[in-house]
């Protein structure tokens, strides 16, 4: 089911069709301020995961939960950590679309008080009865989430799915961070989906294990420009915006059909990890000479709550 909306950051309703999804999802250049998002959307982007269980959840990741393996992102999880103690060294965390909560283990392993918001029930259920983190069940915008303040907020990979991401971060700014609390997003490049894209439709190649813009659940595609007109339209002040390295995603579902998250070993997966590697690089080198980043997979931003 998909249902029409307007740009996420300006509301206008006048866009340039980029892309469509077999499933009738749009992806659109919005002609008022250039943000790239679907017009026309999946009616529920934050179920993502389809239907599961915490049962079968708390078998599959088992291994990560006793520390026999790593979290395919664990490494992910300890650069953003480092972002976030540059610009808060206060402890109260509310990670925002926490997923199975591996982020958030990873932050109280280094001292963090984490809280989650996560709306597939069987990963809220997991975060909270086997990773044992305080989670309000439901989106952001439904959850029953106590107008309690935290120090800090994150959506590692989860804002690109929120359908009214202005709306959610006045509501953080307002009613659930503390005077000078902090906002960090990741979020994929949207550059990153316009460049590979363009390489498919011009020179016939796939570039990635998936194609662009995917999955069409999606509902926006964050670039440097519109991901500072976003935390500032919500009333935050831009502290840093970046790019880290890149998401080595696991191999697991081509040998086993299953979405595993433990690190694969690195014989098996090396060509795709140094690809990444020196596309990221490319990108850098792009970024210090042009100040625009087609070549990183995710971008980063660090905003700071304003006077309300």
């Amino acid at each position: 089911m998909t249902k029409q909306t307007n740009c996420l950051l300006c509301k206008s309703n006048d866009y340039l069709l980029i892309k469509e999804f077999p499933d009738g999802v749009q992806v659109g250049r919005c002609k008022s301020c250039g943000f790239l998002y679907t017009p026309v959307m999946d009616s529920v982007p934050e179920n993502l995961f389809g239907a599961s269980t915490a049962d079968v959840l708390t078998i599959l990741y088992d291994p990560i939960v006793q520390g026999r393996v790593k979290h395919f992102r664990q490494q992910n999880f300890k650069d953003y950590l480092n972002v976030v103690s540059n610009y808060s060294s206060k402890k109260r965390l509310l990670d925002i679309g926490c997923a199975h909560g591996f982020f958030g283990l990873e932050a109280r392993r280094n001292g963090y008080d984490v809280s989650g918001v996560e709306p597939h029930p069987a990963m809220g259920k997991f975060a909270k009865e086997v990773l044992e983190l305080p989670i309000f069940p439901g989106t952001f915008a439904t959850a029953n989430i106590p107008d309690s303040r935290w120090d800090i907020a994150t959506f590692t990979d989860s804002m690109e799915y929120f359908p009214d991401p202005v709306a959610d971060l006045k509501k953080l700014r307002e009613k659930h961070l503390n005077d000078h609390g902090i906002v960090f997003i990741k979020v994929p490049n949207g550059d990153y989906f316009v460049l590979r894209h363009w390489i498919q439709q011009k020179l016939g190649v796939k570039a990635g294990g998936s194609e662009a813009f995917a999955p069409s659940k999606r509902v926006g595609h964050y670039n440097q420009k519109s991901i500072r007109q976003l935390l500032e339209t919500a009333g935050f002040n831009v502290l840093k915006i970046g790019y880290l390295q890149p998401v080595h995603s696991p191999i697991w579902p081509k040998y086993t059909g299953l979405w595993l998250e433990f690190e694969a070993p690195f014989f098996m997966q090396w060509k795709q990890v140094i690809a990444r590697q020196i596309i990221h690089a490319l990108g850098k080198i792009q970024y210090a000479i042009t100040g625009r980043n087609h070549f990183s997979q995710g971008i980063y931003a660090v905003g700071r709550k304003t006077s309300v």
